[in-house]
C-alpha cells in the first residue's frame, strides 16, 4: 500500500501592500539563495476597482515554489520562512497554474494597449 505525504511545494500569497512586512522581498530572495531550485513570481495590483468603481488598496500575488529538494510540509512553516501571516498563503497544486494568474490582467492590458496603437497608426 502507497501512503501519500501531505507535502507541497508550491503557494499563492495575496497581501496588502500596507500589511506586509518591509523585508518581504528580501524575505524571497534569501530564500532563493538558501534553497536550490526556490523559484517565485509576484504582480503588485496598485489600479484595482471595487464595485463602486473606486480604487482599492494596493496589493501583491506573489507565486513561490521550493525545488523538489526541499519540500515544505505545512503552510505554518511557509509562514514562518517567509515572514509572513499564515492567513495570506494558500496551497497551489501547478506552478503553471498559478504563472497564468498571474499574468491574466497582464496579457488584458497588453491587449487594450496594443489595441490602442494600432487605433493611433
Amino acid at each position: 500500500m502507497i501512503i501519500k505525504k501531505n507535502k507541497f511545494r508550491t503557494v499563492m500569497i495575496q497581501e496588502q501592500i500596507e500589511y506586509l512586512p518591509k523585508e518581504w522581498l528580501r524575505n524571497l530572495k534569501k530564500l532563493a539563495i538558501e534553497y536550490k531550485g526556490f523559484q517565485y513570481a509576484y504582480i503588485i495590483h496598485d489600479k484595482d476597482l471595487n464595485s463602486e468603481g473606486q480604487i482599492v488598496s494596493a496589493h501583491v500575488h506573489i507565486m513561490a515554489r521550493f525545488g523538489s529538494s526541499a519540500v515544505v510540509k505545512s503552510l505554518q512553516e511557509w509562514a514562518d520562512k517567509m515572514g509572513l501571516p499564515i492567513s495570506t498563503i494558500q496551497k497551489w497544486k501547478f506552478w503553471n497554474n498559478g504563472l497564468s494568474y498571474l499574468l491574466q490582467s497582464t496579457i488584458s492590458i497588453i491587449r487594450i494597449i496594443i489595441h490602442f496603437w494600432l487605433r493611433q497608426t
